[in-house]
């Protein structure tokens, strides 16, 4: 049904966003059996976007999300000593991304445009994004890698010295999945005190392309936000963080995209979980505005001693 939400029991969510056998098979034969990051074998398989990450619908309403959680786009094979590096949200020590961040720029830039003319049309624009064919197909085009590659090149970043690391695990390599899914993790970097270690050249691109992607382009965000969800209760504070959290507290929504005739079934999207809950518990959102500050902390202030 268009537009529906489809709300399952704690069990049932946690579930449904758990990665399947065949995708686990799958992710390993693409990484050849080992890690992704490092040649030990015997790898993990790994959700790239976290399943309790709060911050999953509002990707979703910014149309940067597409792809559902429990997919193989959304699986990197690790070791377990690369796997806590990278699940660590707080203090990631390893991460990687896009190495052609200039392409995702540009093509963010060309859309806004398109956007921007789909509106004065009087139409309701919606977001696109280059996914994981897309990025492979224009660094073939480019020359960079072969047609036969299972995917465009990321770089993989050690935020912390380690001596068991060669310089060869630093080189860009192919990876199968969703771009942005790497750009969700990336993204955590640049609040980290040890991003000094990742290129500036690239950092600096890093930043760019979150600006673009979460500034206030008020077109994008209604033309996107796939569903109206109900609100409920705010969650304690101590419960809020920008990523992490209980499965047990996920809902599965279903979501229709008319304008292309595929329903877009993204798992684990916490459905009681509005954009203004989100915002509420974390000024540092890129969407918090000076209104959310006033109204969170004007109790405060009125009732704080002179």
């Amino acid at each position: 049904m268009s537009g529906s939400v489809s709300t399952s029991s704690s069990t049932d969510a946690a579930r449904s966003s758990a990665f399947s056998e065949s995708v686990k098979y799958e992710v390993k034969n693409k990484a050849s059996n080992s890690c992704w990051a490092c040649p030990r074998g015997r790898p993990q398989v790994c959700h790239v976007v976290p399943r309790d990450d709060f911050q999953t619908q509002l990707w979703i309403e910014r149309g940067l999300i597409d792809f559902r959680i429990s997919s193989h786009l959304n699986g990197i094979a690790l070791c377990g000593s690369c796997h806590t590096e990278f699940d660590d949200a707080y203090d990631p020590w390893f991460s990687f991304m896009p190495a052609d961040l200039d392409f995702f720029i540009n093509f963010e830039l060309r859309d806004r445009e398109r956007r921007r003319q789909v509106a004065l049309s009087g139409q309701a624009p919606r977001r696109r994004v280059p996914g994981a064919d897309a990025y492979k197909q224009h660094q073939v085009d480019s020359g960079i890698i072969d047609s036969d590659s299972i995917g465009g090149l990321y770089t993989p970043y050690y935020l912390a010295p380690a001596s068991h690391r060669e310089s060869t695990f630093y080189t860009p390599r192919p990876w199968h999945g969703a771009p942005l899914a790497s750009l969700r993790r990336a993204f955590l970097l640049l609040g980290s005190g040890r991003a000094q270690s990742i290129d500036k050249d690239q950092l600096q691109k890093l930043w760019r392309l979150k600006e673009l992607y979460f500034s206030d382009d008020q077109i994008a965000v209604a033309a996107n936000s796939p569903v109206d969800t109900p609100s409920t209760p705010n969650r304690p504070a101590e419960e809020a963080s920008d990523m992490g959290g209980s499965p047990t507290k996920r809902s599965h929504v279903e979501l229709d995209r008319p304008d292309n005739g595929e329903a877009m079934d993204v798992d684990n999207v916490f459905a009681s979980t509005t954009e203004d809950n989100l915002k509420a518990h974390n000024m540092f959102n890129p969407s918090f505005t000076a209104n959310d500050f006033i109204r969170r902390f004007t109790s405060i202030i009125r009732d704080s001693p002179v």
